[in-house]
């Protein structure tokens, strides 16, 4: 009888010695899961048109204009959108929400443009409303993806203005071989091809 009792302690023992373990590496991945979660939406909001017409907005202004366009703009509206937006991300990064590695892997250029279009502003509206930690996590965010970059040995990102003429050159790619004038090993490995 104390024989069973004895390894029915062992068995306990041994299922809470190996259960704990795999219990904390389980929190781990789902902690981890959570937080890439949070940068796929992230990532999916960054995507959308209002976003993407506000860093349009961004991208085109006077980097020493301390003043936003019109109340009741889209213009206005789509600035405040980023504006906000970054701030929140850099809000998260600091709670631990998003990763923060990641994040600036993907997001660190654009950062880098908005806070350098936006900085003049953003300071003057310190002053202004009288609010000195006035979007102060987008501007921890910048000085992390200017960190990023500096780390990394990327150049400064172009910036795109008014003018045609500054506007940022992009390469096309060629187009790609036709079917016809495709190598025989190429259309081997092309799986349409079969």
């Amino acid at each position: 009888m104390q024989t069973i009792q004895i390894v029915q302690m062992l068995v306990g023992t041994l299922t809470t010695a190996i259960g704990f373990p795999l219990l904390c590496y389980q929190l781990w991945l789902n902690r981890r899961q959570a937080k890439y979660q949070a940068l796929t939406e992230l990532h999916r909001q960054v995507l959308l048109s209002p976003m993407r017409d506000g860093l349009r907005c961004i991208y085109t202004r006077d980097k020493n204009d301390d003043q936003l366009p019109p109340f009741n703009t889209l213009e206005r509206d789509g600035i405040e959108l980023v504006l906000e937006t970054y701030d929140l991300v850099g809000f998260r990064i600091a709670e631990n929400v998003l990763p923060k590695a990641a994040t600036l892997e993907t997001e660190w250029s654009v950062v880098w443009r908005v806070w350098h279009k936006m900085e003049t502003f953003v300071l003057a509206e310190r002053k202004r409303r009288l609010a000195p930690y006035y979007k102060v996590n987008l501007e921890r965010l910048a000085q992390a993806a200017d960190r990023y970059r500096q780390e990394k040995n990327y150049p400064e990102p172009q910036m795109l203005r008014d003018s045609p003429d500054d506007r940022v050159q992009v390469a096309r790619l060629p187009p790609s071989p036709s079917a016809e004038n495709r190598s025989p090993e190429s259309k081997r490995l092309d799986p349409a091809a079969h």
